[in-house]
């Protein structure tokens, strides 16, 4: 008998343990990136919906995109403010994808004072790792609908998924006061 009350007792606390640890793995996850260094966390809009838009894309194509997995497939322009900014995808399934989505605009708000960030109107395949360190000019995947482009380098322990880079990050710097910025991702 009380070898089945100490049972029952570590089975419960089992169960306690676990709904816990369920419910507080529920309570992460966010639309929006998560803050990162330390940046204020961005404002949601109301209702809980992303501070971000998207415009239809238009249709394109994925020709110049194929690779070995892990080199550069091809480029892109990206335009913000008449500024037009050369990229250089990385050869993966989500750069290909996203490649494929172009030319497309997007309402990017600034976020944590380091970044861009617009969701896609739908999600692309994602492979997420966590990089370390986040590099000014990085064009990355937040999620599997979050197009993120970083103008400031810092240490970070989220994970992305790499899409490519900003040939020449300097040019970045007229977005960084920007509180959001219309930009135009294109083939080069």
């Amino acid at each position: 008998m009380r070898t089945n009350m100490a049972n029952a007792g570590k089975a419960a606390t089992f169960a306690l343990l676990l709904a816990a640890g369920l419910a507080l793995g529920g309570c992460a996850a966010s639309d929006a990136p998560a803050p990162q260094g330390d940046a204020p966390a961005a404002e949601e809009a109301p209702g809980g919906e992303r501070a971000a838009s998207v415009q239809e894309p238009t249709t394109g194509t994925q020709e110049g995109v194929e690779g070995a997995e892990g080199e550069a497939v091809g480029s892109m322009l990206v335009t913000i403010d008449g500024q037009e900014i050369a990229v250089t995808l990385d050869d993966n399934e989500t750069a290909r994808a996203f490649a494929a989505l172009l030319p497309l605009e997007l309402d990017m708000l600034d976020v944590n004072g380091n970044e861009k960030f617009a969701a896609l109107a739908d999600p692309l395949p994602s492979h997420a790792s966590a990089p370390g360190r986040i590099e000014a000019g990085d064009l990355m995947l937040y999620g599997d609908d979050g197009v993120v482009l970083f103008y400031e380098s810092f240490s970070s322990s989220y994970s992305y998924t790499r899409l490519g880079r900003v040939d020449d990050p300097s040019a970045l710097a007229s977005v960084a006061d920007a509180a959001s910025v219309r930009v135009t991702f294109e083939r080069a």
